[in-house]
């Protein structure tokens, strides 16, 4: 939520067996396209691996929001296939006391009496 996913993705083009098909070049990148609910294509990035012959996508990123999952599709010329990402909390940063009407100092590793 808010940061990118820090691995990259890589997408192989089988045929119905299962079989890579060898005969891509970059040019196929064209055709691609990556959508998803609340997706930052700010960062965004699709690339052609020639050696291994797969299309890589970085920068992916969604907009803050709560934990939950996301799906982020894929298609490619009729194919499209549907990857489910589970967003989580990341390290606290806030303490936040709800309907807390009077300002509340907090000091770093002291116990607070009320």
């Amino acid at each position: 939520m808010g940061e990118k996913l820090q691995d990259e993705i890589e997408i192989m083009i089988t045929d119905q067996h299962g079989n890579q098909i060898q005969s891509l070049a970059s040019f196929c990148m064209t055709d691609l396209k990556i959508s998803g609910n609340g997706l930052d294509k700010s960062d965004l990035k699709t690339f052609w691996k020639q050696s291994t012959q797969t299309i890589s996508i970085k920068g992916i990123k969604f907009e803050p929001g709560p934990p939950e999952v996301k799906e982020l599709h894929v298609a490619w010329h009729n194919l499209s296939y549907y990857l489910k990402l589970r967003l989580i909390a990341g390290p606290p940063v806030k303490l936040d006391l709800p309907d807390w009407i009077e300002p509340l100092t907090v000091s770093q590793c002291q116990m607070i009496e009320y």
